[in-house]
């Protein structure tokens, strides 16, 4: 009995020993998060945010230190990294959320919260919308202008129709990324008089085409000549 309780002992001191062995050889945890910062904190879904850190070591000689980015609570990425006794080491990791919510980023005693948001669509949206001159003789030009901006979140094409009395006159397509803006121009020469109505996108307008006046030419008109005078001739002597 007694043999067999001092190889449990043995046994014991061992595996316990080993797990020490283990222990002092595993990169401390102990260090000083000097400065941390996330960029940006309000991202799409599946784009890239920046975290960066700086840890100190709080040794007085040169320690290697297991720095873990914490998500959560749960460690999503990690680097080892080694400090001279009284150095800083400078951090970085990119962090890629696909799940739209809100996320507690944390590098030591250090934390941030980075919002990640669903991708919202293309926005297309019609500006400074114009129509010079808005009135034209038969012939002359008219020239319609405006900007399409995508007011979205994600590139996108958008064919801008030009509609002339509710019929489609011309179509430009553009494609912008978000937040970006073009402008786009149709020239318009119109053969019979009227009231035009435009349509480009929700904006409206119209312009108005005359008959030309053509000028009367007058020519030097025929002045009859005047009656000749009639002379009377007087008798001699009387």
């Amino acid at each position: 009995m007694t043999r067999k309780l001092a190889i449990k002992v043995f046994l014991l001191t061992l595996l316990t020993g080993g797990l020490g062995l283990q222990a002092c050889g595993a990169a401390p945890n102990k260090f000083e998060v000097m400065s941390f910062d996330v960029k940006p904190k309000d991202v799409i879904a599946g784009e890239a945010a920046i975290i960066k850190a700086t840890v100190a070591s709080v040794s007085e000689k040169e320690e290697t230190y297991d720095v873990a980015l914490m998500v959560n609570g749960i460690a999503q990425d990690r680097e080892i990294i080694t400090i001279p006794a009284g150095g800083t080491k400078d951090v970085t990791f990119l962090l890629v959320q696909r799940k739209t919510g809100s996320y507690k980023v944390a590098i030591g005693d250090k934390s941030a919260t980075l919002v990640v948001r669903d991708v919202s669509p293309p926005d297309f949206r019609i500006l400074e919308f114009r129509i010079e001159p808005d009135e034209v003789d038969v012939g002359e030009r008219v020239v319609i202008t405006a900007k399409v901006k995508n007011a979205g979140g994600s590139k996108g094409s958008y064919p801008a129709q030009l509609k002339i009395n509710d019929v489609q006159a011309e179509v430009q397509t553009v494609s912008l990324e978000p937040g970006k803006d073009i402008l786009v121009i149709f020239v318009r020469n119109e053969d019979e008089p009227g009231t035009y109505t435009v349509t480009l996108g929700d904006a409206t307008g119209k312009y108005v085409v005359n008959e030309p006046v053509i000028p009367i030419q007058i020519t030097n008109p025929q002045v009859p000549a005047p009656p000749a005078s009639s002379s009377r001739c007087c008798p001699e002597g009387g």
